[in-house]
């Protein structure tokens, strides 16, 4: 069974509510990004998400409950990669914290009826699309830190999620959680544990023990202590 589809352009979509896109060095159509300066490595002691907006503009275009679905997806899978890569957010030192503000900037959703019709003879031929703006802020001074924009559309790895309107887009938002993640990992300082020993991805056994595959792509499971 093949995944086929008429492509269509996928690039990133501005909120136009950053502080800022001076500086934006563009990475294709599908990755742009303001990367943080140096002084900022190992700066931010704990990670904040702040609830995830999806643009106005995006949610009347939707079916109804789409929004509210991709907003709770997006949200979970940036917790859930904090949680792992970066410690658990908790009381930092006043001016040690970093503040996510995650922007849903574009969606298309997936043609349910035209996947069902096509799935026998070819396979599913509607394939769905998101755009994702990240914004990283200093939460003691309000200041911008970086920014991510990504954009992209479900590939093979998202065949089974073909008969939900918002299933690719899904699953696109727990890739642009990773990629997320590791991009502002390097403002984040490690947390000391007992013995001296520095770790920057701590994350709950229960959930080491799910998903191998995604572990062993991801490096879940390994603590990355010294």
């Amino acid at each position: 069974m093949l995944l086929l589809a008429a492509c269509s352009p996928v690039h990133v979509v501005r909120s136009n509510q950053a502080r800022t896109y001076a500086d934006l060095s563009i990475h294709g159509e599908r990755r742009m990004e303001i990367v943080p300066a140096g002084s900022t490595h190992g700066h931010f002691q704990t990670v904040t998400l702040a609830p995830v907006l999806l643009m106005p503009e995006v949610a009347a275009t939707l079916s109804p409950g789409v929004g509210d679905r991709l907003k709770a997806a997006v949200s979970s899978q940036l917790q859930r990669q904090i949680d792992r890569r970066l410690g658990w957010s908790g009381a930092g030192r006043p001016g040690t914290g970093l503040l996510l503000l995650a922007r849903i900037t574009s969606v298309k959703e997936v043609s349910v009826g035209l996947n069902i019709a096509t799935s026998v003879l070819m396979g599913p031929v509607s394939k769905g699309q998101l755009s994702l703006e990240i914004e990283a802020i200093d939460a003691g001074t309000g200041r911008q830190v970086a920014l991510l924009l990504l954009a992209d559309e479900a590939d093979m790895r998202d065949i089974r999620k073909s008969y939900t309107p918002d299933g690719h887009a899904k699953a696109l938002a727990g890739r642009f959680a990773i990629e997320a993640v590791e991009f502002v990992a390097p403002m984040v300082r490690s947390r000391q544990l007992p013995g001296g020993r520095n770790c920057r991805a701590l994350h709950p056994s229960s959930q080491a023990s799910s998903e191998p595959r995604l572990q062993e792509r991801e490096g879940v499971g390994s603590s990355n202590c010294k």
